[in-house]
């Protein structure tokens, strides 16, 4: 569904780039171009955005239970204010406050901002790591 997404996005932006340039004398149609790219694209955008934001949810929450633990608190954080040295533009990072045993912990997930597969590293990011507390 992930790819399907992507793929609409990249097929809409690249007919919208060859209608502009084809209409580039009219500037009522190069307007009415970009509006409507506008108006079909954001909603494809966003709707990868929620679903990359869910799955990296999911895993959050798959691997913090496969560890005991529930999730209490994810939040999405600044590289620099993480534990990690590196980070790229395809990574996000999560801040995640977990109940284990009756304490408050805390685990860092590096993900990946893949949406075909959130394990599968990119080009402009770094590998998915966990940072979790032990106790």
């Amino acid at each position: 569904m992930g790819v399907l997404f992507f793929l609409l996005f990249v097929i809409l932006f690249i007919s919208g780039v060859i209608l502009v340039i084809k209409h580039r004398k009219n500037t009522r149609n190069v307007v009415k171009i970009i509006f409507w790219c506008i108006v079909i694209g954001l909603p494809i955008y966003l709707l990868m955005n929620h679903r990359l934001n869910r799955m990296h949810k999911l895993e959050i929450h798959r691997v913090i239970e496969f560890y005991g633990g529930h999730v209490e608190e994810i939040k999405k954080v600044n590289s620099k204010d993480s534990p990690f040295g590196e980070s790229g533009s395809a990574n996000t990072i999560y801040k995640i406050q977990y109940l284990s045993n009756g304490e408050v912990l805390t685990a860092w997930y590096r993900a990946i901002d893949n949406i075909g597969d959130i394990h599968e590293p990119v080009s402009k990011g770094y590998d998915e790591q966990w940072i979790m507390d032990q106790k």
